[in-house]
Parts: structure tokens; C-alpha cells; sequence
């Protein structure tokens, strides 16, 4: 059986997850000490059928199931799910469980909470010019606009706005950004930084207060 690829699966939570893996496969689970994030080792989590039932036994418990990948690397895959679980914890995702594969660009783009900060920090400063009380709005609009690649219509449905606001804004963005807003690579860098963010900001950063000191 552990001929087929492997996942590593943990609980961020402290959870213990081996009753409930005991519903999912009891004769082919391993339990593991990680330093880092306890949990067990799962043969074929890929298979048919198997990712499906994984979710439905692990549902509410804060698991983090990483990448099937051969044995010889689980380690690091079990350091990606760390990562991962990190995430879990402060509330850039969500999911639950959650699976790692389905989530490697956050993984990546968070991976250097300082790095991240300070792309963010380039990327909005030409929100500073901006009256202190619409810098959030204008933020949270130009995070959508780039998430919906321009298109206006989605940006007012998913930010429950009038089409008309949503020009408003974008006609005040664009003042703020000029060109940039056109150029693809600054795109890009914007959406690097704004993309995988909470849905608010964090208190302070709306009031162009530094990331790093």
C-alpha cells in the first residue's frame, strides 16, 4: 500500500485526528511525531474517491492534508503543509480541511511575511495622496478590480455597490496610479500583494501607516 504516493495529514488546532482517521482507512494510517504540526501519514489520499472521504471525516477539525508525494518526500512535504497550517491559523485561508495542493500560491506569496508587507506597502503607497477615510474603500475596490481582471459589473456585484460607484472609484484609482494601472507588470506586483489578503485590512493600514520600520 505505500507503494502509492503519501500525504501528511496535521491539525494546526492541537486536535487529535486519529479517531477520526479510524473512520477513514484504520489499517492504513501511520501516526507521526512532527515537530512541528502532529499527525499521520495517509497512503493514496488521491485515489478515487479517497480525497472526497478524507474531507467529509476531517470536516471541522482544522486538518491540513499535505501533497501525495512518494515517502522519501514526505519531510518536505510536511513542511509545506507547516506553512500551510500557519495560514490556517492566522486567517488568510480559510478552508477546513484544508488541502495544500489547492493552495500553493498562497503558500508561496506568504511564505515571507516581510517581504510580502513590504511589496504592499510599495504597491499602495500611492493610496497616501488619498483622503485618510476612502483609502480602505479604494483599497478593497482596486483588490477586486484586479481579482475580476477589469470587468466593472463583477467588481459592483461582489462589492455590493452601484456600476457608477464602481467608476467613481476606479476614475479616483487611476488618478492615484496613472499609467501603472495599465502596465501589465505592475498589475502583476499588485496582485501579488493585494490578492491573498483578508478581506479588511488590518487595523492601521488604512491610514498609510508603515509596514516595516
Amino acid at each position: 500500500m505505500w507503494r502509492h504516493l503519501s500525504s501528511f495529514v496535521g491539525a494546526w488546532c492541537g486536535r487529535r485526528l486519529q479517531p477520526l482517521l479510524d473512520d477513514y482507512a484504520p489499517e492504513l494510517i501511520l501516526p507521526v511525531r512532527n515537530h512541528g504540526l502532529p499527525g499521520a501519514i495517509v497512503p493514496d489520499a488521491d485515489g478515487p474517491g479517497r480525497r472526497y472521504r478524507l474531507a467529509t471525516v476531517l470536516r471541522g477539525s482544522g486538518a491540513v492534508v499535505g501533497r501525495g508525494v512518494p515517502l522519501r518526500q514526505l519531510p518536505a512535504s510536511a513542511r509545506i503543509a507547516e506553512l500551510a497550517a500557519g495560514l490556517l491559523r492566522s486567517g488568510a485561508l480559510t478552508q477546513d480541511p484544508l488541502f495544500v495542493d489547492e493552495h500553493l500560491d498562497a503558500v508561496i506569496v506568504h511564505r515571507d511575511p516581510r517581504l510580502l508587507a513590504l511589496l504592499r506597502e510599495q504597491c499602495l503607497a500611492p493610496l497616501g495622496d488619498a483622503a485618510p477615510g476612502s483609502r480602505q474603500m479604494l483599497r478593497e475596490t482596486l483588490r477586486c478590480w484586479l481579482r475580476n481582471m477589469g470587468d466593472r459589473q463583477a467588481v459592483a456585484e461582489e462589492l455590493h455597490i452601484h456600476r457608477q460607484t464602481v467608476r467613481y472609484r476606479l476614475a479616483r484609482l487611476r488618478e492615484l496610479y496613472g499609467s501603472s494601472l495599465d502596465d501589465p507588470d505592475a498589475r502583476a506586483r499588485m496582485m501579488l500583494a493585494l490578492a491573498w489578503e483578508p478581506d479588511r485590512a488590518q487595523p492601521g493600514l488604512e491610514n498609510g501607516q508603515r509596514l516595516l520600520r
